[in-house]
C-alpha cells in the first residue's frame, strides 16, 4: 500500500471510530455505571 492510502484509510478508522462511539456509550449504558451504583459499591 502507499503511504498516501494508508493514511486516508487510518483516518477514516479514526473518524468513523469518533463518531460511533457516542452512538455506542448512548445505546450501552453499562458502559459507564450511574452514581449511586459506584457510591453502593464503594
Amino acid at each position: 500500500m502507499h503511504p498516501t492510502s494508508l493514511m486516508m484509510t487510518s483516518s477514516l478508522i479514526i473518524i468513523f471510530t469518533l463518531l460511533a462511539y457516542p452512538v455506542l456509550s448512548t445505546l450501552s449504558p453499562r458502559a459507564q455505571p450511574p452514581d449511586w451504583a459506584t457510591t453502593h459499591v464503594k
